[in-house]
């Protein structure tokens, strides 16, 4: 992501620092008054408020004093991270460190994002998967006030399969087991699939298998390891009716496994491939040896690359746990194969759900993240196919009879709504924003009125219904057009 010409310089980079760990909160002090207690953001906004802190002991930098509050994020990848506090009501100043409170390495503080603007912003150029950071923000001179601290990182597209490993165990008398999941809204043939092993530090696999059968969306595969086994795992499954596969290579803790495709591109990795962990990866009860690890539901897609800790997207369950075993949860959206295009500020814009599947709830929101960070204008619209409609794809469409968008509108084939009323509709320079989504009164016809020219009716979604969403937004320095398209996703109702 782009600087914009902002102060980012980091200061005494290297710098260990042991920050202020406070067991509870100062009383009468907001509840992230120390770095002990920061709040967790993630991408997106979160209130900021200063008016109740006190001081921290840690000394200030770019001329910060007086009361602060903390935060910690952690990093979705490789992508850049911009923090900031733009939009807030007083003039604030913001330090940043990675690690810990215990033991953090201080990178860098902002005072003024620029030029006329007296909120601060600090970027992160070169993040790795699962890193966390310290944001403790103050005021210049001892002010104080309220606001929001902005977090933007594009999220990674590194698997546009969806599909993971969801589960991973090593048990008791070669009671292995491998579970993939598959996270896309299309039927997948496993044909087009390898498991390979890694042994050690070698950079070739000394085990591969093609896999087999059609796996549906929100469907997981088990394979099981075909010898030797004491059949404990293989009596669990057959008990709760579970399918599995037998499968033919075996597997240590100290191996890496890794799901590819036949061209043998990587689409997820337990485990790092060149590098010997020893006796397996991971620490406590997250380790590959003798646990289960299940991937935690959020998780949307694979890890090729960067240092693996299992903690970061798995739990870890006893030895000999199978319970899990073909049930995997999974995130609340299914991906669309769709064609992303990067924008002007280098990244492709993607699309996540959060919230609940159950049309009962009716909790859902949505978020767009990676935009131009120049500004730009932005709305979600969606798509739902009615009986002998199917889903295609509008290559580099021309909205409005406009020049050709970047990226491809991945919903077509059905009938279109725009999410394009009041705080829906986003203008701005965060690069990401959310918007709530009202299940029982979504803006999508059932009248036949279709692409391109989407209507603005209410209907209610109904259970066992899917809806598709995709976000356009406006891009004019982009070499491709003046208009661009996200990732696609899928939501099943239940």
């Amino acid at each position: 992501m782009p600087l914009y010409g902002r102060i980012s310089s980091p200061l005494l980079a290297s710098a260990l620092l042991s920050l202020p760990a406070h067991s509870a909160p100062l009383v009468g002090a907001s509840a992230n008054d120390e770095c002990a207690t920061a709040t967790t953001v993630t991408v997106g906004s979160a209130a900021l408020d200063t008016t109740s802190a006190t001081s921290s002991s840690t000394a200030w930098n770019c001329d910060g004093s007086g009361a602060d509050v903390w935060f910690t994020y952690t990093s979705l990848g490789s992508s850049s991270i911009e923090i900031d506090t733009l939009g807030s009501s007083f003039d604030t100043v913001m330090m940043v460190w990675s690690g810990t409170c215990s033991a953090a390495v201080y990178l860098g503080c902002n005072d003024d994002a620029q030029s006329g603007v007296t909120q601060s912003l600090y970027t992160i150029a070169t993040p790795a998967m699962g890193d966390t950071f310290l944001v403790r923000i103050g005021g210049y001179s001892g002010a104080t006030g309220t606001g929001s601290v902005n977090v933007a990182q594009a999220l990674p597209i590194a698997n546009p399969t969806g599909l993971i490993l969801s589960e991973y165990v090593d048990g008791k008398n070669l009671n292995d087991a491998v579970e993939i999941y598959n996270g896309t809204a299309h039927a997948v043939d496993l044909s087009d699939y390898l498991l390979r092993v890694y042994d050690g530090n070698s950079q070739n696999p000394n085990a591969s298998v093609s896999l087999t059968g059609t796996l549906g969306p929100r469907e997981t595969a088990v394979f099981v390891r075909s010898s030797g086994n004491s059949n404990n795992i293989t009596n669990d499954l057959n008990a709760r009716g579970v399918p599995y596969t037998l499968l033919a290579p075996s597997f240590t803790p100290d191996d890496t496994l890794e799901l590819c495709d036949s061209s043998f591109n990587s689409i997820d990795i337990i485990g790092e491939i060149g590098n010997d962990p020893g006796n397996s990866w991971g620490s406590g009860s997250t380790t590959t040896d003798e646990n289960t690890l299940r991937r935690k539901s959020p998780v949307e897609r694979g890890r090729t690359s960067g240092a693996f800790d299992p903690s970061i997207e798995f739990d870890g369950f006893p030895r000999d746990t199978f319970s899990g075993l073909g049930l995997h949860e999974g995130p609340v959206a299914v991906f669309v194969d769709c064609g992303v295009t990067a924008n002007s500020g280098g990244a492709s814009a993607s699309l996540y759900a959060t919230g609940s599947r159950s049309v009962a709830d009716n909790d859902l929101s949505l978020t767009v993240a990676g935009l131009p960070l120049t500004g730009t204008t932005a709305y979600i619209f969606n798509s739902f196919l009615a009986s002998g409609q199917s889903l295609s794809t509008v290559t580099t469409p021309a909205p409005g009879g406009g020049p050709a968008a970047g990226g491809d509108v991945c919903i077509a084939g059905g009938t279109f709504g725009r999410h394009v009323f009041g705080s829906d509709v986003y203008i701005g320079t965060g690069g990401t924003f959310t918007i709530v989504v009202d299940v029982s009164a979504l803006p999508s016809p059932r009248d036949g009125v279709s692409f391109p020219n989407p209507g603005h009716y209410s209907t209610a979604v109904l259970a066992g219904e899917t809806w598709y969403w995709q976000c356009w937004y406006r891009d004019q320095s982009a070499g491709t057009g003046a208009s661009n398209f996200s990732e696609a996703i899928a939501v099943i109702f239940e």
